[in-house]
């Protein structure tokens, strides 16, 4: 069902023509393609084959969105400089990380999209690059728990305090694991700095997990650990990887990505093989649920299947009346208010979500009340997969 797909995207990757041997559906090639954000990519391979048959309204879209791709790909690498050159300016050190870096790994960096550019900036460091920013005209769109969202002429910036603030449940520290990865991060220039090559590759797959964790992973995450696995083949410390993947309780994680980048994109990684019916389970979890993983995924059924991770289906009304330290966290206008106005701010909270996103609430309701079997499902193959892996007890069976 998704090998021609994959197989193009293999193509690509590994700088190969792409041959059709056999009838394709391009229709379905395309959607796919539009739910992963990967139309850039398939465009560049059909255009390196023209005895490839793609119907002309296909091949139309897959140029149209190729010159797109590569117009805002350009517009966002343009603002990333300026927003790294006032951060350099104003002398705060940042960490650059995911796609933002992995892109130029790629065949061609412009076609790798970005849904927004990621910055890590240290604790002391986040208040006063908000500030700096704001004097400077970005507009912030949205804050949540250790990150701040900005946009800038339709470019979208997320700035992180934390790397990673969920323990994926695993029951593991990994905000404070990630801060100690970046205090030893390279300088790139001035207060620009990456992770090291071998942390980067351990941050990148805990990103999947985080995405799992939360709504799910979509293929993009899957070529950029095979691109990158094939960028640093000869740097890469695997005693140091498998090391730590052990002591952060990701090695089975590691393991299963790693085999599916295998399968997908030919990479050469020596892992064990996943279970079948384990890997057509994720094969269909990645493919059909899109960039993020939440094409046609109802959020509550998340939320629902974390508060059985654990332990505790009372965590879902969290959702509804998020606690004090939360409220500060998630709202800008409660931040420096009396704890007497938190009824308040939840009123805010409901009636802004309400008005900005009224069918996203309405799904997210109906899947929490209503998405008990989907939730046990979720839960059951992504403990399978490598996260989870915390339990006191062994999953009991629910009353669906």
């Amino acid at each position: 069902m998704y090998d021609d797909f994959l197989s193009i995207l293999n193509a690509y990757i590994n700088n190969k023509i792409f041959s059709q041997t056999k009838k394709i559906n391009w229709e379905r090639i395309y959607h796919l393609a539009s739910i992963h954000s990967v139309q850039g990519i398939i465009a560049a391979v059909v255009s390196n084959n023209n005895k490839l048959c793609v119907q002309d309204e296909v091949r139309n879209k897959l140029q149209k969105d190729f010159y797109s791709t590569l117009m805002f790909s350009v517009k966002q690498e343009d603002e990333a400089r300026k927003l790294f050159n006032i951060l350099n300016k104003v002398c705060i050190p940042h960490v650059l990380t995911k796609g933002y870096v992995v892109r130029n790994y790629y065949p061609d960096k412009e076609l790798r999209t970005m849904g927004d550019i990621d910055i890590f900036v240290s604790g002391e460091n986040f208040e006063k690059a908000k500030k700096i920013l704001k004097e400077y005209n970005y507009t912030i769109t949205d804050t949540y728990f250790n990150e701040v969202s900005f946009d800038k002429n339709n470019v979208h910036f997320e700035i992180h305090k934390s790397l990673l603030n969920e323990d994926l449940g695993n029951g593991y520290d990994y905000g404070k694991y990630f801060d100690l990865l970046c205090n030893k991060a390279v300088k790139i220039k001035d207060y620009t700095y990456e992770l090291d090559v071998d942390d980067h590759l351990i941050y990148l797959i805990a990103h999947i997990g985080k995405h799992f964790y939360n709504e799910g992973c979509g293929i993009r995450m899957i070529m950029d650990i095979a691109v990158y696995v094939n960028k640093f083949t000869d740097k890469l410390d695997w005693n140091y990887l498998w090391n730590e993947f052990e002591n952060i309780r990701l090695k089975k994680f590691a393991e299963n990505i790693f085999y599916i980048c295998n399968k997908w994109f030919d990479t050469k990684i020596n892992v064990p093989d996943m279970d079948i019916d384990l890997y057509n389970e994720i094969e269909a979890y990645i493919l059909e649920a899109g960039t993020f993983g939440f094409y046609e995924r109802n959020n509550g059924v998340k939320l629902l299947r974390k508060s059985y991770g654990s332990g505790n289906q009372g965590n879902v009304m969290t959702w509804f009346f998020p606690s004090d330290k939360d409220m500060r966290e998630l709202s800008e206008w409660y931040r420096n208010k009396s704890v007497l106005l938190l009824p308040v701010a939840w009123i805010k909270r409901w009636i802004n979500s309400f008005v900005n996103k009224r069918q996203n609430i309405i799904l997210k309701v109906f899947g929490i009340f209503c998405g008990k079997k989907e939730a046990k499902k979720q839960f059951t193959l992504l403990r399978k997969l490598g996260i989870y892996q915390d339990l006191k007890e062994e999953f009991k069976e629910l009353k669906l």
